[in-house]
């Protein structure tokens, strides 16, 4: 069934911390679909009154999408086990990964053809520093600028939309993403300028013995 059709509208989110990124490179979903992704990690409590304003513009607008295709208010469709929300709570996942009590989760995507923009915190003549990443086409091993990893602190810019066809729901497009700033690491990597904290070792001699 189709849901009637809408205009997009895109929204600035707040910061969040981000999680599990694939946003320079599509990666394969469950289903075996490719996708640029990546997981927002909100924690509302820690919203300035301007992203708190930009946190209500995001409910709002779920909320007049959810009527306009269901005819049911956000809320009904949030506790309903019959459809799929964009918004979930982190607080049944472990803290140390950066979830835990007080933290809201949001997945956005978007298909191949439409790959997200990324930028970082330097401005120039009025414009964001763009950031790149390559990828070995032989190994497929990529490389990522420092500032995208699970843990930094980010904003994007989204749109919601609703579906139904298999299931029905809303789902969270990702437009483009902005570095803000560096934050604890989720997935327990650590810089290697940070691992040795000791002096170097004193040779006794010109040549070391192994």
């Amino acid at each position: 069934m189709a849901v009637p059709k809408r205009k997009a509208v895109h929204l600035l989110t707040p910061h969040f911390r981000i999680s599990w990124p694939n946003v320079f490179f599509p990666a394969k979903e469950l289903n075996g679909e490719m996708k640029y992704s990546a997981e927002m990690i909100f924690r509302p409590a820690d919203f300035s009154d301007n992203e708190k304003d930009q946190w209500k513009a995001m409910t709002k607008e779920l909320d007049e999408i959810s009527k306009h295709a269901f005819s049911l208010p956000f809320a009904k469709i949030k506790a309903s086990p019959n459809y799929h929300t964009p918004m979930n709570d982190g607080a049944e996942k472990k803290a140390e990964y950066g979830y835990g009590e007080g933290t809201i989760l949001i997945r956005a995507k978007s298909n191949p053809q439409y790959p997200p923009g990324v930028v970082g915190n330097i401005r120039t003549e009025g414009r964001w520093n763009v950031l790149r990443a390559t990828k070995d086409p032989e190994t497929g091993v990529v490389t990522n600028p420092d500032e995208i990893y699970p843990g930094a602190v980010c904003r994007a810019k989204i749109g919601f939309w609703a579906f139904d066809n298999k299931s029905k729901g809303i789902g969270t497009n990702l437009i483009s993403l902005q570095f803000l700033r560096h934050g604890d690491r989720l997935d327990g990597r650590i810089d290697a300028a940070d691992d040795f904290d000791e002096d170097l070792p004193e040779a006794e001699g010109d040549n070391m013995d192994f």
